[in-house]
């Protein structure tokens, strides 16, 4: 079904109650509504209450999708979707639930709402990105600005040294500080000793929540119809699909 007969995603987030500020949506409209309708696997880490599953329930419509928190919500869901509880530092427990719930163990969309501490999520990300994630797939990191928040375990409020001619020192607590480091990994290339290419096909921020599109070939087109074109990466068909949506119908409003 074309994601033009579908409620948008600020209307969805707002009749389940799910807590995504509008600022996140703005970016994950971009990247998903494309993709939408595809039978995706998708991981959550961090449910609180339940009602981003309930969202993203109703806006993937045939993806199965697994979330994950120490202690469940009591709510009824569909077939689709299974919660986990456990630590998003068990790497063999993440390991087990992307054995159940994604072909091959392989997740096509992953979204780190969970502890918002930078040493947790950096072993999280690590493991399921490596491991977990498909070539093409989106790893979503979500309030990243907890690292200005003096309040937050790992946070510190902003305070850096000045310039000089051979440094350029910036803010680096918590979540900020592994946002920045990921930024490094854009540039394998050049610091590794055997120069191999970036683990990133991409990496856009936004105001608290980061994308990264692991590159590789990304099997959208096959699932889609059609055939796939080297070396693009998934950025690339969302941009070629949003195109595409547009001159056949108006894009969803929200």
């Amino acid at each position: 079904m074309p994601s033009t007969a579908l409620p948008s995603i600020y209307d969805v987030v707002a009749a389940t109650g799910a807590w995504k500020p509008p600022l996140y949506l703005q970016a994950y409209e971009q990247f998903f509504e494309p993709i939408r309708h595809l039978p995706l696997a998708l991981l959550e880490l961090g449910i609180y209450q339940g009602g981003s599953m309930k969202a993203w329930e109703a806006y993937f419509s045939a993806a199965r999708i697994a979330g994950i928190d120490r202690t469940l919500p009591p709510i009824s869901l569909g077939d689709r979707i299974r919660m986990f509880a456990g630590d998003q530092t068990d790497c063999r427990f993440l390991t087990r639930v992307a054995a159940e719930m994604a072909p091959g163990g392989l997740f096509d969309l992953i979204i780190d709402d969970c502890s918002h501490i930078g040493e947790l999520s950096k072993i999280t990300f690590w493991h399921l990105f490596d491991s977990h994630l498909k070539p093409g797939g989106f790893y979503c990191i979500e309030d990243w600005g907890t690292g200005f928040l003096e309040q937050w375990p790992d946070g510190r409020a902003l305070d850096t040294e000045p310039d000089t001619d051979r440094h350029m020192p910036s803010h680096d607590a918590g979540m900020v500080g592994f946002v920045k480091q990921l930024v490094d990994e854009l540039h394998a290339h050049i610091f590794t000793p055997e120069q191999r290419i970036s683990k990133f096909a991409s990496m856009t921020l936004h105001t608290g929540v980061c994308i990264i599109t692991k590159a590789g070939e990304p099997n959208w087109p096959a699932m889609l119809g059609e055939a796939p074109a080297a070396s693009r990466p998934l950025s690339w068909l969302v941009r070629h699909l949003a195109g595409r949506r547009g001159r056949g119908g108006k894009r969803a409003r929200r």
